[in-house]
């Protein structure tokens, strides 16, 4: 049995916004069905964050002593990029993979 910690998962505004970023593209470029298959994903892949968040890489850029780690989003382009404090996990920026991180979080 594990007995792991759980930790509590909040998207930030940013990254609220991100989502509705991501939706209007999907649904310009593609159609409702893929914007759905698209948000589910992502909402499936940072939902495993509540268990054992570590196990994601952290960012290769300067993040003013920040932990923040990154979630590559199973099936699309898309990274998701978290901080953890204390038990909770917090979902900074959802970028395409292949926006530059070292102008993501240039507000730290």
């Amino acid at each position: 049995m594990s007995t792991h910690s759980v930790y509590g998962v909040i998207y930030t505004q940013t990254a609220q916004d991100d989502l509705e970023q991501i939706a209007l593209f999907y649904a310009q470029t593609a159609d409702l069905t893929v914007v759905e298959l698209i948000l589910g994903r992502i909402d499936s892949a940072v939902m495993t964050l509540e268990q054992m968040p570590r196990r994601c890489q952290a960012v290769q850029f300067d993040t003013k002593g920040r932990d923040i780690r990154k979630l590559s989003i199973p099936k699309t382009p898309i990274i998701a990029y978290f901080e953890i404090i204390q038990q909770t996990v917090y979902i900074l920026k959802i970028e395409h993979g292949k926006a530059d991180q070292r102008h993501l979080f240039e507000y730290l």
